[in-house]
């Protein structure tokens, strides 16, 4: 008991002005609970379930109750878990753009070229032969370091070289038709589908699948690098069935630009992008857990990147389950290796 007093206090230190800030957002939506009260239970929520201030509140653990609450996956929890999916020191896969693509190129469905290992004339023709190219740098930490150069845009051929160099890209692919669909809701941004798979032993399960469409009129290549809401997906019918969030408090069943209705939007090829996701975890079996996102244009799936999964958190938000159940309960039959 002491022990989890001192724990409770070093963290009270550290957090007081955001535990203050998330009893004030309760308050605000729920007027029932006191703020004696609230201040308490999550210390305790803290101790018990490992659940911050802020998941604490997004998750509204003051409206459940203690059996459920232990099927909640917070982040401390699953940082304890990650220790059982993969091991940080084999995740250079992850991390270089060159390596992935190189890895999984079978699933790409397009031309990809280093740069560096080009010479002037075949980037010429390259370049004179597809007119548009995407550049990205060899980080796969995020997309933000990618350009669509088209050579209408510049003098010649080596000038949109000399400029992606400039910006560090590394890679240069082919461009991708954006699916008709997709381009409706959203021109500006190339939208993701992402799907979260768990490998049981030869196993595949799909654990999460969600998309993410841009909701500002800024041209930039990466969907992540603006303003974007993401909907969670039913894995079964590839369907759209909540309503879409950005920024927890900001929810939308239609497009805010386009109009396009979202909610009941059927995901266009959503089966094979499942089916390509399972191909790719049972070929990688450094993580248990993984991440793939996709582009799809009309009549293809295009692999992007991989990550470790973070969003955790948001496919528990209480508007996305009625009977207010976390992960939980989930992975505890499915990665058996102790209690977790």
């Amino acid at each position: 008991m002491k022990k989890n007093f001192k724990k409770f206090f070093d963290y009270l230190k550290k957090h007081i002005k955001g535990i203050n800030r998330s009893i004030k957002l309760i308050k605000k939506k729920s007027s029932n609970s006191s703020r004696i009260f609230l201040f308490f239970d999550m210390w305790w929520s803290y101790i018990r379930y490992g659940v911050t201030y802020d998941e604490y509140r997004v998750f509204e653990f003051y409206l459940i109750p203690g059996y459920k609450r232990d099927t909640y996956m917070s982040k401390c929890r699953h940082q304890n878990l990650e220790k059982h999916l993969f091991d940080k020191d084999h995740l250079i896969l992850l991390n270089s753009r060159e390596k992935f693509y190189i890895k999984f190129k079978d699933y790409l469905n397009r031309e990809f070229y280093s740069i560096k290992e080009m010479s002037f004339k075949e980037f010429e023709e390259l370049a004179l032969k597809k007119k548009e190219l995407v550049c990205r740098s060899n980080s796969l930490k995020g997309e933000s370091g990618t350009l669509t150069l088209n050579v209408k845009n510049f003098r010649s051929p080596a000038f949109l070289l000399d400029n992606a160099k400039k910006s560090g890209l590394n890679i240069v692919e082919t461009s991708i038709k954006q699916n008709k669909l997709f381009e409706s809701v959203n021109p500006h941004n190339m939208n993701t589908v992402s799907v979260v798979t768990l490998l049981c032993g030869k196993k595949v399960d799909i654990v999460s699948a969600y998309v993410k469409f841009g909701i500002t009129e800024e041209d930039k290549y990466d969907v992540n690098s603006v303003k974007h809401i993401t909907g969670i997906v039913d894995i079964k019918s590839g369907t759209i069935k909540h309503k879409l969030v950005c920024d927890e408090d900001e929810v939308y069943s239609e497009h805010p630009i386009s109009k396009v209705k979202l909610v009941g939007l059927e995901i266009p090829l959503f089966d094979e992008i499942k089916n390509v996701a399972s191909k790719c975890a049972l070929e990688f079996d450094e993580a248990l857990e993984v991440e793939w996102n996709f582009i799809i244009s009309n009549t293809k799936v295009y692999l992007i990147n991989a990550n470790l999964w973070d969003d955790y958190v948001f496919v528990q938000l209480p508007m996305f389950s009625k009977n207010k159940v976390g992960l939980m309960p989930y992975y505890r039959d499915n990665v058996k290796k102790r209690r977790i």
